[in-house]
């Protein structure tokens, strides 16, 4: 494939890279010294491992995943889903009181998601 549509079909930093320094080494990842990913600077770039793109991720405190209310995509509140866990009601019933779907429920409810929600109970025990 002719280098133009292969710099096409990928990521912008890699198409920098390779159009300032060369190929990319087998193994190796462009990395951000910026942390910006859409940053195209080749000064702002550099070659690693992916185990080095996990160590500057976790060096640089962005290895933080943001799980239960903390995700931009959360559906339910942690309060919602002890609620959840406490009724009695079907989970196609209650996706239709909460506006969510059924499998949202289900999965809050059997912890296939929400796992670290704890009762009400225990959740109260663990702040004092």
């Amino acid at each position: 494939m002719p280098l133009k549509q292969l710099i096409q079909k990928m990521l912008a930093h890699r198409a920098a890279w390779i159009a300032e320094f060369g190929e990319i080494p087998s193994g190796q990842y462009v990395l951000h010294k910026c942390d910006n990913p859409r940053c195209c600077n080749p000064a702002h770039l550099f070659l690693g491992t992916l185990q080095d793109n996990n160590e500057d991720r976790k060096n640089k405190g962005r290895n933080v995943l943001f799980s239960g209310e903390l995700n931009g995509n959360a559906k339910l509140s942690e309060d919602t889903v002890r609620a959840i866990r406490e009724s009695s009601l079907s989970s196609r019933k209650l996706a239709v009181q909460l506006g969510v779907s059924h499998t949202i429920v289900l999965y809050a409810r059997r912890r296939d998601s929400w796992k670290t929600v704890q009762p009400t109970s225990e959740a109260n025990d663990e702040s004092h």
